[in-house]
């Protein structure tokens, strides 16, 4: 082997991959215009999202604007004391009799459905041209995030480009014709609700409208059936009778006026041709070329104030917007588009060899094909296109991704397109520091300080604890509580686990002022888990009563003989129905997110050369956590005692948190957990949901077997459905149905089978971060190039391979902190100046 070291300008370390290779696999697209949503392609620029159908004679974008949500701050809030049954919950457990936990749980702890994300309306292009056409093509270009339509009617060739503009917050698009005057259309602009009114003035579409006051997953007869009435004053009186005229979806009208206004303007520019109105509409005749451009802005004014009562006007920014763009060409609202977001998708390049002939194929077709292994680019294109779905949804300012990311068109979409946070909001940033997509991590961080402000609240009313915590679910009004179902619904763990992404953002970018600026947070999370724990009969501290999300076993004497398939069916079963329990002692997870969360606030605090009481406290509490324990079949147990699983198969693989996404478990030092975690994921298969494929797949990555890890990516990569696992035509993965965290799980399983830093080494009592390289490189990646991953201590890494064999690696030092490089269990240490790079070559 051989390596050399250079020095670079901090500079040209920064500006990117300008003398990269351009990637040869970054378009989808199709030969046929989209016939539904799940045909459509996504396009966004963190504030407003589209999808885009490509039609010919009709064009359709579907829209969407991320702060438009059901009700308002403190809708959910009910009384909850848990403190008045907790004692009884804990005497209940010492017995075993977790069944009767279960009903104490579900009838007193549980709170109210969590709000709704919501559609914004449809633009409309009804075009005058027939429908006789050849040559037809629609794409999304990831290095431009452009999505582009052409087609030919007679002698005259069509194209239409549509794009989400950061810099100028507006969707645009533009159709322009071979021969002039060709183009004459109509367009509307419609809102998604019965309040929304469109007018047209002045030549501009203006869309009013106003989101539900209530919208709910559950209807009036499940809320009934749960016993959970009094949570709703909306729509049932004292008695617990259905108040004439209510039901699970109201607006401002009946509910005091609440709920989130919102308005979309629309204006042409033409080359060419008459604008003119009729109606709602805008009519175009004989024009040259058009540009449409599309703003939007709702009254939403931070997590914690009504929008109703105390908003913005939505009209203002909609309006600033508009006219601003108007007065740019349409080449120069491209041009600034595309550098923007290129500044962000151009840091990082991916090639897994030659196309094959197969790879040219539509997307749609690829999707169907590639079990057949003729396409390995498909890999690199899906890793691709969860980077541009993260900039597309997630950028600085905005709204974290939520289970849609930012494209939803139901009122009451699939788990109410909120924010599930016992797996998919963490999911969604896995990989957006390793992919070089720092700052797109911002709006979730900001999400976890604004989540602990309810969360405060909430443990000192509910648990009578300091410090915060807040359970699986939430919307964008950051409420705390537990949501209404008792199987998943009470979990304090949310807080934790959303901690790790402040950690994960320092270790990649070492800056002291963010760990100062969200220390209050973590040590906020740290403060209620270390009151939540409790001294076991062997001395241990666990917690007194938790669940394993969303999983369910049959406690020691339980007769019950339930499914061992895991659907929602079977998970509405009314409490211990079959004699099963979610609730135990001290869960694994339990464990290991207090472990990691006390071992990372431990550090930190020394860092900063804060709180070194607390610190002690924590210490002494994580020294003396509950071990965890290995089962017959050697695997690592899920809970605190070796149960019959209701469901061995479940999607859910909680209890190996240690390994992915944690760093807990490792073969270098802790190799009996690493081969008991290696044994659950045999025991739990290769199947699953869209995210639990690509949580697996990351697993297999962390235990180096990149074949296994690969073999469940392409169960991902099957074809699904609204039905059925897998992916949907335009590439969005289905949960089933749509749900969008197997999109970037599935990118983030992908960067972990090519380079990994989550281990550490200790060199003269200090651990140093491992740079491992093709850790996990499965055999159908023969080939390949990756330009621009980044890695912990702040180092960006180039790698080449060929035969499976790496070539060459480039290590760029941006900070000048220490680093251990490996490759096939060769370790070399390197201490890099800011700015320095290293080679090293086979």
């Amino acid at each position: 082997m051989k390596y050399s070291i250079t020095i670079l300008l901090a500079a040209t370390l920064l500006s990117g991959c300008a003398e990269k290779k351009q990637h040869r696999d970054t378009v989808l697209w199709y030969d046929k215009p989209a016939t539904d949503w799940y045909e459509a392609l996504p396009i966004g620029n963190g504030t407003l999202g589209a999808m885009v159908y490509g039609g010919v004679s009709n064009e359709t974008l579907q829209l969407n604007e991320n702060t438009l949500y059901s009700g308002e701050p403190g809708d959910r809030h009910v009384d909850l004391d848990f403190t008045k049954s907790l004692p009884k919950v804990k005497e209940l457990v010492k017995e075993g009799k977790l069944v009767e936990v279960e009903q104490i749980i579900g009838s007193q702890w549980m709170g109210r459905a969590q709000d709704c994300y919501q559609p914004f309306g449809h633009l409309y292009i009804d075009f005058d041209h027939g429908e006789n056409i050849e040559n037809y093509r629609r794409d999304l270009n990831l290095e431009t995030a452009v999505c582009r339509t052409d087609y030919q009617i007679g002698n005259v060739s069509y194209q239409r480009e549509v794009f989400a503009s950061h810099p100028d917050q507006v969707i645009v698009l533009g159709v322009q014709a071979s021969k002039n005057k060709s183009i004459s259309c109509r367009i509307r602009l419609e809102g998604a609700h019965p309040t929304a009114v469109s007018t047209a003035q002045n030549n501009t579409l203006i869309m009013n409208g106003q989101a539900p006051a209530l919208a709910l997953r559950r209807s009036i007869s499940k809320i009934k059936g749960w016993n959970q009435e009094w949570m709703y004053p909306e729509l049932f009186d004292e008695k617990g009778n259905v108040i004439p005229g209510r039901s699970n979806v109201m607006y401002g009208d009946q509910l005091d006026g609440k709920g989130t206004f919102y308005e979309g303007r629309v204006g042409v520019e033409l080359q060419g041709g008459t604008l003119t109105i009729e109606g709602d509409e805008l009519i175009v005749k004989n024009a040259d070329k058009i540009k449409v451009v599309l703003s939007g802005d709702t009254s939403f004014n931070g997590f914690d104030k009504s929008p109703s009562k105390e908003g913005v006007d939505p009209s203002i920014v909609a309006t600033a917007n508009l006219q601003k763009a108007l007065a740019k060409d349409f080449d120069d609202l491209k041009e600034d588009h595309v550098s923007d977001y290129q500044s962000l998708f151009n840091r990082l390049n991916f090639s897994l060899g030659d196309l094959t002939a197969q790879s040219l194929l539509p997307t749609n077709e690829r999707i169907v094909a590639f079990t057949n292994g003729k396409d390995p680019s498909f890999s690199a294109l899906f890793m691709q296109y969860a980077r541009y779905l993260t900039i597309a949804a997630s950028r600085e300012g905005g709204q974290p991704i939520n289970l849609q990311g930012i494209w939803n068109k139901d009122i009451i979409p699939p788990w109410a397109s909120a924010y599930t946070m016992n797996i998919n909001t963490q999911i969604y940033y896995w990989m957006t520091e390793a992919a070089n997509l720092s700052e797109c991590s911002e709006p979730n961080l900001r999400f976890t300080k604004e989540l602990s402000v309810d969360g405060t609240r909430h443990a000192r009313e509910a648990f009578g604890l300091d410090g915060w915590t807040a359970h699986h679910n939430t919307a964008i009004w950051r409420g705390a509580e537990p949501v209404d179902y008792y199987n998943c619904s009470f979990w304090p763990f949310s807080g934790a686990w959303l901690c790790q992404q402040i950690m994960t953002h320092y270790n990649y970018n070492q800056d002291t002022a963010f760990l100062k600026e969200n220390w209050l947070v973590l040590k906020g999370a740290a403060e209620f888990m270390s009151g939540w724990l409790v001294l076991s009969e062997n001395g241990y501290y666990t917690t007194p009563v938790g669940s394993s999300p969303e999983n369910r076993f049959y406690p020691e004497g339980s007769t019950g003989k339930g499914p061992e398939k895991d659907t929602d069916a079977v998970l509405a079963s009314s409490f211990g129905g079959d004699g099963a329990s979610a609730f135990s002692e001290g869960p694994t997870m339990d464990i290991m997110l207090i472990k990691e969360l006390f071992t990372n606030c431990i550090k930190i605090a020394a860092i900063l050369e804060i709180d070194t009481e607390f610190v002690k406290t924590i210490k002494e509490q994580r020294d003396n956590l509950q071990p965890y324990q290995i089962g017959s079949q050697g695997q690592l147990l899920e809970w605190d005692k070796e149960y019959k699983e209701k469901y061995p198969e479940h999607r859910h693989i909680s209890h190996l948190y240690g390994l992915s996404p944690g760093n807990e478990i490792t073969k270098d030092k802790t190799p009996e957990l690493f081969n008991a975690v290696k044994r659950s994921l045999e025991i739990r298969g290769d199947e699953g949901t869209g995210w639990a494929m690509a949580w697996k797949s990351s697993c297999w990555a962390r235990l180096k077997d990149g074949n296994h890890a690969y073999t469940i990516l392409s169960n991902l990569f099957a074809p699904g459905s609204y039905k059925e696992p897998g992916l949907i035509p335009n590439m969005l993965a289905s949960c089933p149905p749509f749900n969008i965290d197997g999109n970037f799980g599935g990118g983030a399983a992908i960067i972990e089978m090519l380079l990994q830093s989550h281990e550490t080494k200790n060199i003269d009592g200090e651990e140093i971060p491992i740079i491992d390289l093709l850790p996990a490189l499965p055999d159908v990646w023969d080939k390949g190039e990756i330009n621009g991953l980044r890695a912990a201590n702040g180092f960006e890494v180039d790698i080449e391979w060929n035969e499976g064999t790496l070539v060459q690696a480039r290590i760029r030092s941006l900070f000048g902190y220490k680093v251990v490089l490996r490759y096939k269990g060769k370790d070399i240490t390197l201490d890099l100046q800011k700015g320095e790079e290293f080679i090293y070559k086979i």
